[in-house]
């Protein structure tokens, strides 16, 4: 058997490795390896991310965002897309109560009402009120239903989370560049 400094090791080893993987690397035999095209800045997009986060003060967003981080590095998938969810809830959640688009009652009617005002764009099927909008697809994508035998926990999460940094970045720079007090 494993003696506990082994076992030590082979945590760490894991934590380290989810760690790199959120950041777009991953740990080989011999080395580290990209597995994210460069044109996707992961490190550099949190930061911003996080930053807009807090210039705002959306520290439930952020607080959600914080744990998703550390379930993944812990390999806690299933933790880590509730957390990540409802991080993306709450992000527009609070967007739609900063530009006070209306007093929708769910984070759906929210959305919706996002739409309605000015956040999401219709030009760009953003959001179209009738399942087939960009918004509306990555929210199925964020909760689908169901298990999903034969694919990888690790891997969907990862690609969650990778998503939501790219879609949730792009989103708050464009309330960044639009909100005023």
């Amino acid at each position: 058997g494993k003696n506990s400094r082994n076992y030590s090791w082979d945590t760490d080893y894991e934590s380290l490795n989810n760690a790199l993987k959120k950041d777009g690397y991953e740990l080989t035999e011999k080395s580290v390896r990209k597995v994210l095209p460069d044109e996707i800045p992961v490190a550099q997009t949190e930061n911003r991310l996080v930053d807009i986060l807090n210039k705002y003060r959306f520290s439930t967003a952020l607080g959600h965002y914080n744990q998703a981080i550390a379930s993944h590095g812990r390999g806690e998938w299933a933790a880590a897309n509730a957390q990540l969810r409802t991080f993306v809830e709450d992000f527009f959640d609070q967007i739609h109560s900063k530009i006070q688009a209306g007093n929708g009652s769910t984070s759906h009617h929210r959305r919706g009402e996002l739409a309605k005002a000015w956040f999401f764009q219709a030009d760009y099927n953003e959001y179209c009120n009738n399942g087939t909008g960009f918004i509306e697809g990555f929210f199925k994508r964020l909760h689908p239903e169901g298990s999903h035998p034969g694919l990888s926990e690790e891997a969907d999460s990862t690609f969650r989370l990778h998503l939501i940094l790219v879609v949730i970045h792009y989103y708050a720079e464009r309330f960044d560049k639009t909100f005023h007090n």
